[in-house]
């Protein structure tokens, strides 16, 4: 109704932990110059678990691929 905030980004809290993770991450890629070892590290996990969650949340590996097909800020 009026005076209620409009909802934003995701419709559901489970879409915006998505976008918030992906666009976390791609970050800290971006900030590590796509080193994933040093990416993982700063992140707190696993190289290997790295790969895995990038792959689920479609984030590009190396810098500039798939990211203008996405529209990705990235």
């Amino acid at each position: 109704g009026p005076g209620r905030p409009p909802l934003r980004l995701a419709s559901n809290l489970r879409e915006a932990r998505r976008q918030f993770e992906r666009d976390h991450i791609a970050a800290v890629l971006r900030d590590y110059g796509w080193q994933m070892r040093d990416a993982a590290r700063a992140l707190g996990m696993e190289r290997t678990n790295l790969y895995r969650k990038a792959r689920q949340l479609g984030i590009p590996l190396r810098r500039g691929t798939a990211a203008t097909a996405r529209g990705a800020r990235w």
